[in-house]
């Protein structure tokens, strides 16, 4: 009777350690058994707009009452910082290097256009540090992006600084992308420009130089003027025809009771200076938005973002309930590329591609910012 126990605790044991053994080989090769993207798709993705905050480097600031807040405090621990490292003298660096890493890592990202953040001015066009939760200066970026080749730079200049347009000129040599605004934190008024507005246009006109602008409610930032990010506003800017990309397409918030992203729609058909982006599309908050709004009405004007390091804010819980609310809608072989990414770039990238973004939708980024286009096929 021993013999036999003893028999079987012996076979118990081995087919214990034989699935040990099947276990760690799995885990040894499971990055060949991941799914791979199909080689067109490959690092074919220009980001067209992400973030990178500063604490540390000349001319950053961040207002102290925003500082301590939960929310700055989650963004920066998307951007790869603890609480712990925010009075580190490199703490610019850790979030510089650990944005490149995860973009180098991505799959289906080849680059990024990172950009500045200009603050809030007075009449006089002086910087108002009350009003400015965050100020991330035009060089701090334009540095960074001089240390890899696969970050290109995004200006912000507020029209209501002072010598603004001189700084435009200096950007514009310096090889900036775009110029981005967030009216309703800057307060740049768009209905009714002021002369001073209006000739910061047109030498943006002369530049020729895209205007990256929020569209649509704003709830990052401490506070806002919404009605400085109504959608219609733009139409003063398209008029000159300048090339313009509505941030985010406008999908939060509503005006004179009508989606603003509506008014996009309208503008879309009017002027063919008119983009939008898709960051933030897929946001929890805005379920059902990406295939509903960008595929439906925007299809041909989409460009792709992902709103960096937004995205990175709750990655199991973004990634569970996205492909909870798409696994009918997305294409079965994204579906199960999206379901195993650890890498929250190819995880929007493949639920979008699941959904129907091409790769005629993914190469339009590249033109309308005159970047050659970058896959891993050439």
């Amino acid at each position: 009777m021993s013999k036999i126990l003893t028999r079987k605790y012996f076979a118990a044991a081995a087919a214990g350690l034989c699935l040990v053994i099947a276990y760690a080989a799995q885990l040894h090769s499971r990055e060949d058994r991941i799914l791979k993207a199909p080689l067109s798709f490959r690092k074919s993705i220009l980001d067209v707009h992400s973030h990178l905050a500063c604490l540390n480097n000349p001319g950053c600031y961040i207002r102290p009452g925003f500082r301590n807040t939960f929310k700055f405090k989650m963004y920066l621990k998307a951007s790869g910082l603890q609480s712990t490292d925010l009075d580190r003298p490199d703490a610019d660096d850790l979030m510089v290097n650990a944005y490149i890493k995860r973009l180098n890592e991505s799959e289906l990202y080849s680059s990024a256009i990172v950009y500045a953040l200009d603050g809030f001015y007075d009449e006089h066009g002086d910087l108002d540090k009350n009003k400015t939760d965050i100020l991330i200066p035009n060089d701090y970026i334009y540095g960074v992006t001089q240390k890899t080749s696969n970050l290109y730079f995004g200006a912000s200049i507020n029209p209501n600084k002072k010598d603004a347009i001189t700084e435009l000129e200096k950007v514009h040599s310096q090889g900036a992308k775009l110029v981005k605004w967030i009216p309703c934190i800057m307060g740049i008024n768009l209905k009714n420009p002021p002369p001073h507005v209006e000739k910061f246009l047109d030498k943006m006109k002369e530049l020729n130089m895209p205007l990256v602008t929020h569209t649509g409610f704003e709830n990052t930032f401490s506070w806002a003027d919404m009605d400085y990010c109504d959608p219609r506003n733009i139409e003063t800017v398209l008029n000159k025809g300048i090339t313009v990309i509505a941030a985010h397409a406008a999908i939060s918030g509503k005006y004179d009771e009508k989606p603003g992203y509506t008014y996009l729609v309208e503008l879309a058909q009017k002027y063919p200076n008119l983009y939008v982006d898709n960051s933030a599309g897929l946001f929890v908050n805005r379920m059902g938005f990406y295939k509903n709004i960008f595929l439906s009405h925007f299809q041909g004007r989409a460009l792709q973002g992902t709103d960096y390091p937004l995205s990175y804010v709750g990655f199991a819980g973004f990634q569970a309930i996205s492909l909870s609310q798409f696994k009918n809608e997305m294409l079965p072989f994204w579906y199960q590329y999206a379901k195993q990414t650890r890498n929250i770039h190819d995880l929007e990238a493949a639920i979008k591609i699941g959904l129907g973004t091409t790769l005629d939708d993914i190469k339009l980024s590249y033109k309308v910012f005159d970047i050659p286009y970058k896959s891993q096929v050439q």
